[in-house]
């Protein structure tokens, strides 16, 4: 019985062996570059194919550790329009093409607002916020399509836009939902039960919360009815990714989990802050520095985009110098904060502007500066007993927590911005040790 059925499946082996090889002639009849000319025509057409365009779920940093966006997308001959939540308002036009690389790749290789911003560098901050305006082709079907970020590998998607839609629409119910959230500090109840308190936080489309001892920290892009998180959130071995906004009980909801928003005690609306500021700190030691008051100066943004990402207009007064800074408004505390950021403002002793670095001074008279890119620094929230604000640094993983900013000059070398060094130190016109609190002038 055992050489009978040897004997059948071979056979079978033979008769089939003429089909096996025509097909495998109909695969292979094209040459590696015919195959990738195909896959980036018919990437193209695809691409071109919607006439209301795309949905992109947009992440820079590396490893996702950096902002979301929602940006929409429509190709068209050539042209690549782009409507950003960022700057719901304005969309932007440039060329783009689909090129050969390893495979098939979307490049827009003129300029684009939207796009390049995220990838610009600034003083400080050679790699701006770690952005892609370059995607390879993971894989396609006629709704979605798979890309990965060129330089910063972020997995990313594209979503067709169902027909009949309205950009105008969407990014409206989008602006709609972030008004809505005037605070990001939420409660996470799973049904009636209390689970944690976590944050929701827009200015950097990020997640944060501990649930069952375990923290979660991911991006999320806003759709026109919630939010879509990138790692999805896991409860009693439940996981839970997509939210919706109930705007009349001020809560995303998914499933049985939901997030309800609410204001902690303390919190002060973004108006508050605006006026003048004495920042109280210890003393420097540098050669040269006086006794003067460091004051900060805060007016409401000035422009459409620090409106939406909630930075105040801030002057810093430092030896009765001024610079011009951007004051964080935390919607979650109702509080302002001091972070890493560049001060564009050429001086003679700082020839190519500044950056306004956190720092660590130990007990022991020891400084540490944090210089890597980050948006690490000094939190100032109201303390109605002692009618003040205090200052509540960052823990960072490499220098311990933030109690003192530094702002470090660049001077030219060529066209290059490099810090001032001079007798093998930092050239550091602005000197803030120690910060303590803020009161009102």
């Amino acid at each position: 019985m055992y050489k009978i059925c040897i004997y059948i499946l071979l056979a079978l082996v033979t008769l089939s062996a003429p089909s096996c090889l025509k097909d495998s002639k109909t695969i292979f009849d094209k040459s590696p570059a015919e195959r990738l000319d195909e896959a980036v025509r018919m990437n193209k057409e695809l691409l071109e194919s919607s006439a209301e365009g795309w949905i992109m779920h947009y992440y820079a940093g590396k490893d996702y550790s950096g902002p979301s966006y929602t940006l929409l997308m429509k190709f068209k001959d050539g042209k690549i329009t782009v409507l950003s939540e960022r700057v719901p308002d304005q969309a932007y036009t440039s060329d783009y093409d689909v090129v050969q690389d390893q495979g098939p790749v979307l490049t827009v290789n003129t300029y684009n607002e939207a796009l390049h911003f995220l990838a610009s560098a600034a003083l400080g901050y050679p790699d701006g916020i770690q952005g892609d305006y370059e995607f390879a082709f993971i894989s396609t079907s006629t709704d979605v399509i798979h890309l990965r970020g060129k330089k910063w590998k972020n997995n990313m998607t594209l979503t067709r836009m169902p027909k009949g839609s309205s950009w105008e629409e969407y990014m409206l119910a989008i602006v709609t939902i972030k008004d809505a959230l005037t605070s990001s500090s939420f409660s996470f109840k799973l049904g009636d039960k209390e689970l944690a308190e976590g944050t929701i936080n827009t200015a950097q489309n990020r997640l944060n919360v501990t649930l069952g001892g375990k923290e979660f920290d991911t991006p999320f892009n806003f759709t026109d009815k919630g939010i879509v998180l990138h790692s999805p959130l896991v409860v009693e071995g439940k996981e839970y990714s997509t939210f919706t906004w109930d705007s009349a009980a001020k809560k995303f909801v998914s499933g049985d989990l939901s997030a309800v928003l609410f204001r902690p005690s303390g919190y002060k609306t973004q108006d508050f802050w605006y006026g003048t500021w004495s920042i109280k700190h210890e003393a420097s030691t540098a050669p040269g520095v006086r006794r003067t008051p460091t004051l900060l100066q805060i007016e409401a943004p000035t422009s459409d985009n620090d409106k939406a990402k909630g930075l105040l207009k801030g002057t810093l007064t430092f030896q009765k110098k001024t610079y011009p800074i951007l004051v964080p408004y935390d919607k979650a505390k109702g509080a302002i904060r001091i972070i890493m950021q560049p001060i564009v403002k050429n001086t003679p002793e700082a020839p190519a502007g500044m950056v306004l670095y956190p720092a660590n001074i130990s007990e022991d008279g020891k400084t540490n500066i944090h210089q890597e890119q980050s948006e690490y620094g000094i939190t100032f929230a109201w303390d109605e007993d002692m009618g003040m604000a205090i200052a509540t640094g960052d823990k960072t993983p490499d220098i311990g927590v933030i109690n003192s900013f530094f702002g470090v000059a660049y001077e030219f070398q060529g066209n290059q911005r490099v810090p001032m060094v001079r007798e093998g130190k930092l050239v550091t016109p602005i000197v803030m040790p120690k910060i303590e609190h803020m009161t009102r002038k």
